[in-house]
């Protein structure tokens, strides 16, 4: 219950606005690091980022691999 009062800014401080700031530009950094690195992104900028691996296994292409994220919203 704390932590969502420093989040709204409820304790008198900055420190909630700090860290959903820090958390927006982590996940802003990761999102294009995955980019840089070929993955397929998906989502707007600002939105958190999941990752997920699928594997496909067919006669041609034998447990090839694709790499896939997504963004949460």
């Amino acid at each position: 219950m704390s932590a969502m009062r420093v989040l709204r800014g409820q304790d008198g401080s900055d420190r909630g606005v700090k860290k959903i700031q820090q958390l927006r530009d982590n996940a802003n950094y990761f999102r294009q690091r995955l980019t840089d690195m070929g993955c397929s992104v998906l989502g707007s900028q600002d939105s958190p980022v999941m990752v997920s691996q699928k594997q496909l296994s067919s006669p041609v292409f034998p447990s090839k691999e694709f790499k896939h994220v997504q963004s949460c919203c």
